[in-house]
């Protein structure tokens, strides 16, 4: 009469037992199976791989343009590239329409060194907040040139050391009427304008 062994294993002895079967089997233990790593769905990877390609693809951009002691801030972004005399054409018309006496064009290469250059014409508006007979503030702005980009900008800049002779950033909250009156002549006048709150690079 033919019989059946049977074994009973219990639950904390359960690997070494199948190991003991396989040694009396086969006359060596079976190898131990890797555990398999956890499947990712197409759809997650799909996910993930377009993450990835979009923050490599994302534009460097600058919110503050330093050359040295000059700060020039993000404004307005017009569609074409302005020629050095557009832009000082551009600083005129400026003067006559808006700001008149109370504005003052810098000629090339006077303002300081470090913007020195035909890729801007630099001016600056007059204002006296207190109403008092002072000489008042004078407010920066640039309009300036991008051969790189094919394009022009509107931008506030100021001098860190030339807060001294009352030269300031034309942004501050002593001007934002004057800024206002100027970001609208320059939206109703120039080509493909648009506010822009960062610099491409």
């Amino acid at each position: 009469m033919n019989t059946t062994n049977s074994i009973t294993f219990s639950n904390d002895s359960l690997d070494e037992s199948i190991c003991n079967i396989g040694q009396n089997l086969f006359g060596k233990k079976p190898h131990t199976m890797s555990v398999p790593k956890p499947v990712v769905k197409l759809e997650e990877r799909v996910v993930k791989l377009a993450e990835k390609k979009e923050t490599e693809n994302k534009p460097i951009t600058l919110n503050v343009w330093r050359i040295d002691s000059v700060s020039i801030y993000p404004h307005l972004e017009f569609g074409i590239l302005y020629t050095y005399e557009e832009l000082k054409k551009i600083a005129l018309d400026i003067k006559k329409e808006l700001f008149g006496e109370f504005m003052t064009i810098y000629e090339t290469n006077s303002y300081c060194s470090e913007v020195n250059g035909f890729w801007n014409v630099c001016f600056s508006i007059n204002i006296n907040p207190t109403g008092q007979n002072s000489s008042g503030k004078n407010f920066t702005y640039m309009l300036r040139r991008d051969i790189g980009c094919g394009k022009s900008y509107g931008c506030p800049f100021r001098h860190a050391d030339y807060g001294d002779i009352m030269h300031y950033s034309f942004g501050h909250s002593e001007c934002s009427q004057e800024l206002k009156k100027l970001e609208q002549y320059l939206m109703r006048t120039l080509n493909q304008p648009k506010k822009i709150d960062c610099f491409p690079c």
